[in-house]
């Protein structure tokens, strides 16, 4: 399976450095240009399936990428991370060692853990390896979501690798499956 990921374009949390978590919000005029931009990138690439988190600034991101119309499946799989009281928070309250951390429980009063985005990805990636194997597919999801599903894919390198991996708004990563 050929496997590519598209971040969303930028929305007014991510230039006010806030984390978005569950918020449905829009992206901004940025985010515009970077889904074009991503456009570019992907015209020419056939695509068998298209999966998209249900949240609107993945689902807009989208409508703008997907000029050939290819069929569309909204998994809450690849929802951004429940990012519970930290939503709406400054990005740099977050204590990054223990928000990537793993095997542990609840945090940040009910901020979805670590472990829990990866189960999810997981348990997405394994259905979708098994029903197309020998497909394209593209998946319009989230920068927490894009960190678990290389876990995923890579293994746990720790928490300082982790930490380091960035997904700029409106990017897209390409993998083999």
């Amino acid at each position: 399976m050929k496997l590519y990921i598209l971040r969303h374009g930028t929305t007014d949390n991510n230039v006010n450095n806030l984390i978005n978590g569950r918020n449905d919000i829009d992206i901004n005029s940025l985010g515009i240009e970077e889904a074009k931009r991503a456009k570019l990138i992907l015209q020419d690439i056939k695509f068998d399936q298209i999966f998209c988190s249900p949240l609107l600034r993945a689902k807009h991101t989208l409508e703008i990428v997907n000029i050939h119309k290819y069929p569309v499946i909204y998994d809450e799989r690849l929802l951004e991370r429940d990012a519970g009281v930290m939503t709406n928070r400054n990005v740099n309250e977050l204590d990054f060692d223990l928000w990537y951390k793993i095997n542990i429980g609840t945090i940040y009063g009910g901020s979805e853990s670590f472990d829990d985005v990866i189960k999810r990805g997981n348990d997405f990636l394994n259905e979708i390896k098994k029903k197309y194997k020998d497909n394209t597919i593209l998946l319009v999801t989230h920068a927490g979501v894009m960190k678990a599903i290389e876990v995923i894919l890579f293994g746990y390198p720790g928490i300082e690798e982790v930490k380091k991996w960035n997904y700029p708004n409106g990017a897209v990563q390409e993998y083999k499956i």
